[in-house]
């Protein structure tokens, strides 16, 4: 696992069984301003997540183990904020529908990457993260603070006269 920087807010969780391609993420995305942490497994991916708070998971889809699309699930189920983000070399269309419908992922990337391209859409994932934390806990808000309960739901719904 790579070590990552406690004054980073956002951390970039990479997920691959070929350590040369962890090492060649981190390597090209070590000055975008986000913590990053590896795994070569998704096994340990899980753990962690468990351990530390993390924004955004990139996944290779072809590991030994477990696939991406099962790694990015079971984050989906147990962490449901985390942004996830498929990265594989082959372009099966069943791998990229299941992604999408069980995984639910942000985006799919093809390896060879672009590094420009990749940064991008991280950081465009970070931002997605922080919109919909923000989105939900507003909305936590309302249902706490009883805006809409009982009978002010009602005058929501009633026409405005003027």
């Amino acid at each position: 696992m790579a070590d990552m920087d406690d004054a980073h807010h956002d951390v970039v969780l990479l997920v691959d069984d070929e350590e040369n391609i962890l090492r060649s993420l981190a390597r090209e995305l070590m000055d975008m301003p986000y913590g990053l942490l590896t795994a070569t497994s998704a096994d340990t991916a899980l753990d962690v997540l468990r351990a530390h708070p993390v924004t955004v998971v990139i996944s290779d889809q072809r590991m030994s183990g477990a696939t991406g699309t099962e790694l990015l699930a079971a984050v989906r189920e147990k962490y449901p904020d985390v942004v996830r983000i498929l990265l594989t070399a082959f372009s099966d269309m069943q791998d990229v529908i299941d992604a999408i419908n069980k995984a639910g992922i942000y985006k799919f990337i093809q390896k060879p990457w672009k590094t420009a391209e990749l940064k991008r859409i991280i950081a465009e994932a970070v931002d997605h993260y922080h919109i919909m934390r923000e989105k939900n806990v507003r909305k936590q808000v309302v249902v706490r603070n009883g805006a809409v309960s009982g009978d002010d739901s009602k005058s929501l719904k009633a026409p405005v006269r003027g």
